[in-house]
């Protein structure tokens, strides 16, 4: 159900979430995503710690790997 008084606000990363038919686009869209995920983590199990851990780092440090993806993908 949408509510049409409720304004929505398109963020960069929304286009991520789409459907495109580029394999390297779909597939660079989707490390993205779990980078998030695994960035938003809230177990406390080693495994997934140790994986926001990374992806935070990944994220958020200055990364030439991440900032190249990002305009591969057009965000």
């Amino acid at each position: 159900m949408t509510k049409s008084y409720v304004i929505k606000l398109t963020t960069p990363f929304e286009h991520i979430k789409l459907y495109n038919p580029i394999p390297d686009i779909a597939l660079r869209s989707a490390i993205i995503m779990q980078a998030i995920i695994d960035a938003t983590n809230t177990s406390t199990k080693k495994e997934a710690t140790k994986a926001e851990y990374n992806a935070k780092k990944w994220l958020f440090e200055n990364n030439e790997n991440f900032n190249a993806i990002c305009l591969e993908i057009g965000i």
